[in-house]
């Protein structure tokens, strides 16, 4: 790694520090010898050295705390050196996924924690998604025989901690209890553990029958989970910036969280669409949202979270389904929840094909606009991922 790594320690710590001693630091034990990367004592140096201007300044600061999962398997049968030569490429696949001024340590055998300067939460799970998906990727590709997940715990200065330490206890803490817990291969916030956000809280106020229903589908399909907490917080989000009130945003949260219930009782095969549908299956598939509909009515389910989920496929020209609704005959809740499904299926595909950037896949949802999507929703989607986007590069 060389002397390229004094670039991860980034420009707020080489304007606290002069480049000589940065070049000590970095003679004197500060990176790890397997990855090149930093390593715990480079932790500990930040703790006493740069955070103290960080809080002087007001600044914030992210950590996520990622773990290899079921990495032991991987060094079990094919040996150390082959692990080793693992660690290497996917601590190069996590530098090249973040910016220059963060800093990036092996924290222990398969573990690494990322610090991300004046980084707030959202930012910082962004970050977490596309690191856990680059990270599966790449797998897939070089290590075919052992692919391997990763779980991320994700924690923010000043949100969830007062330093360095609390940020990787809050972070270890939603890695394990949310992330590791929950089936892996997932990113999990420290609000998730301690202090839950508005959407989290909307959703946990489902009846417990509705929630045993949301665990079950989430079973059903490989990350159902992820897509659901995705699609809730977005919409969540979503309905925020169109000025719903906070019925209409817990209902299209709850809506989000269940969207999915109609297909518990469809094929695998019919939903992962491994070979070509028959028109029987098509039709099957189809069915779903009135299915699902059916299933939380008989649950006593709330009327505006069903309507929501059976009339998400409603298009705005009235060509939808189930009833051909159209414009305005379409609540609000499922417009949002169109939207924010189609979204998220284009930048996380669960089952194939490549995911779009935040950018492509609003320019294939803006190309509905009118036609398939409420054009006030697409509008404002549109405004909410532009200043993500924006946040995250600057």
């Amino acid at each position: 790694m060389g002397f390229g790594f004094l670039a991860y320690l980034g420009v707020p710590l080489a304007l606290h520090l002069n480049l000589g001693l940065l070049e000590k630091l970095y003679a004197n034990g500060f990176a790890d010898d397997l990855t090149s990367t930093g390593n715990r004592k480079l932790l500990r140096w930040l703790q006493a050295s740069l955070w103290p201007p960080i809080e002087r300044e007001g600044r914030s600061m992210s950590l996520l705390l990622l773990d290899l999962d079921n990495f032991k398997v991987v060094n079990d049968t094919l040996g150390h050196v082959a692990g080793d030569r693992m660690l290497r490429r996917l601590a190069k696949v996590i530098e090249s996924e973040i910016r220059h001024d963060d800093i990036v340590c092996r924290y222990g055998g398969d573990e690494f924690v990322v610090l991300l300067l004046d980084s707030s939460v959202q930012e910082a799970v962004a970050v977490a998604e596309r690191l856990r998906r680059r990270i599966c990727e790449v797998s897939r590709q070089e290590f075919a025989n052992y692919p391997i997940t990763v779980s991320i715990g994700v924690a923010n200065y000043p949100k969830h901690a007062e330093d360095v330490k609390e940020l990787l206890e809050e972070a270890d803490q939603a890695l394990i209890r949310e992330a590791k817990l929950r089936g892996r291969n997932r990113v999990a916030t420290a609000f998730q553990v301690e202090c839950p956000e508005n959407w989290v809280e909307a959703k946990s106020r489902l009846p417990r029958r509705v929630k045993d229903l949301l665990e079950i589908v989430c079973l059903c399909a490989e990350g159902t989970m992820e897509h659901t907490n995705r699609v809730a917080e977005l919409s969540y989000r979503l309905a925020e910036a169109l000025g719903l009130p906070e019925s209409a945003r817990t209902t299209v949260v709850q809506a989000a969280a269940l969207h999915d219930a109609g297909k518990i009782v469809i094929s695998k095969k019919v939903l992962e669409g491994a070979t070509p549908l028959s028109q029987e299956e098509q039709e099957l598939l189809r069915l779903h949202p009135t299915l699902g509909a059916a299933i939380l009515a008989n649950l006593d389910t709330e009327e505006s979270i069903v309507d929501a989920v059976h009339y998400q496929y409603e298009w705005w020209d009235g060509t939808g389904y189930p009833y051909g609704l159209s414009e305005d005959q379409i609540p609000i809740e499922a417009a949002i929840l169109a939207v924010v499904d189609a979204y998220d299926e284009l930048t996380n595909p669960r089952i194939r094909g490549m995911s779009l950037t935040p950018k492509e896949a609003m320019a294939e949802i803006a190309y509905y606009s009118g036609i398939r999507f409420n054009p006030i929703v697409v509008d404002k989607l549109q405004e909410i991922v532009s200043a993500t986007v924006y946040a995250m590069h600057h």
